[in-house]
């Protein structure tokens, strides 16, 4: 938060912080989501079996500046 990595975002009415999360379903995943969820920021999932178009698509979609893997 105090590198401006995730900025806010306008959609929907609201304002909102997304950070991607890439990783197969772990510990560390959970560890992320909860820390995401405690500093007021929506994980926005990207699996690799999406592909590469879908997560492109995503990634334009929620303006994702920040992805953790």
């Amino acid at each position: 938060m105090k590198l401006d990595l995730i900025p806010e975002v306008e959609g929907e009415g609201k304002t909102w912080r997304f950070i991607g999360l890439q990783s197969k379903n772990r510990r560390e995943w959970g560890i992320s989501h909860i820390g995401n969820f405690y500093n007021n920021c929506t994980s926005v999932a990207l699996y690799d079996t999406l592909g590469d178009e879908a997560t492109a698509y995503v990634i334009k979609q929620t303006g994702l500046t920040t992805i953790a893997t």
